[in-house]
């Protein structure tokens, strides 16, 4: 599609609207979906940034591996340090939030849904009105990890903005 098109050649962030979008007339909570990757500090820090210059709440979304909640080898050192990674991650989180004064929210799901599925669950319980994503860049990222954003791009009842 134009929008998929778009997002993989674009430079610059988008913002993206599909047909059944419905746009708030003031944006009161931002729902981040993060893979908690470093690159998506970065794009943390500008969400934030946006969030206070919109005087909105932030809802960072989080779709940790099952393994977060439970295992079949408690002792697994492994596991034991994805879970403190996670924690750490959302610890900072939390930080970055409160040193800029926004209200924020970190979620960790970690079901066996659909990350789009989850992501959408969250937009109607927060009553978010705007939906932020990371693109991945690059011809295997748009093979391999492009369609969580597609399937938000494609149908979310609120803008999305595409970071880049």
């Amino acid at each position: 599609s134009f929008a998929e098109t778009a997002i993989h050649r674009s430079k610059v962030s988008l913002l993206i609207l599909n047909p059944q979008t419905k746009v708030a007339p003031k944006i009161r909570n931002v729902l981040f979906a993060s893979d908690f990757s470093t690159s998506s500090k970065k794009h943390l820090k500008t969400v934030v940034a946006y969030c206070r210059k919109l005087k909105s709440g932030l809802t960072v979304f989080h779709q940790a591996s099952p393994i977060y909640q439970w295992s079949l080898d408690e002792s697994n050192p492994k596991i034991r340090a994805y879970r403190k990674s996670v924690h750490k991650m959302k610890n900072w989180v939390e930080q970055e939030c409160d040193r800029a004064g926004i209200s924020c929210e970190v979620t960790l799901a970690s079901d066996f849904r659909a990350t789009a599925d989850l992501i959408f669950a969250n937009l109607k319980k927060k009553k978010a009105d705007l939906v932020v994503v990371s693109a991945k860049v690059g011809p295997l990222a748009a093979l391999m990890g492009g369609s969580v954003t597609r399937q938000i791009v494609r149908a979310s009842p609120v803008p999305v903005l595409v970071l880049k």
